[in-house]
């Protein structure tokens, strides 16, 4: 069981790239907080549609999506996801998706 963090800000991996590596099993998670064109967290941020081409490239079953917002002086964790769950649903992601994305995809790697 593997999974990659901050694909796209630590790592600096290719949508494509990271798409290989879903391809192989592994677990793609991203941190909610950095998307500041609807957190509003950061100062340097990732728009909504990047992690949209990530999504879209891994697939829901392979991506985890977290807050990483647990910081003082950060937003609350919940309400990250909260803004994170409103805006999916705002550029049609499903429930059943979004539940994948937030909590199921998690909860299946520690079943394994």
């Amino acid at each position: 069981r593997i999974v990659v963090n901050h694909p796209n800000f630590i790592i600096g991996a290719s949508v494509e790239l990271v798409g290989e590596w879903a391809r192989k099993g592994i677990y793609i998670e991203h941190a909610v907080g950095m998307y500041d064109s609807f957190f509003g967290t950061r100062k340097n941020k990732f728009e909504f549609s990047v992690l949209q081409r990530y999504i879209a490239e891994v697939g829901i079953e392979r991506t985890i999506l977290v807050s990483d917002t647990g910081q003082q002086g950060n937003v609350r964790p919940v309400d990250i996801i909260k803004t994170a769950i409103k805006a999916l649903l705002d550029h049609g992601y499903d429930e059943k998706s979004i539940r994948s994305m937030v909590g199921g995809n998690a909860g299946q790697i520690l079943l394994g």
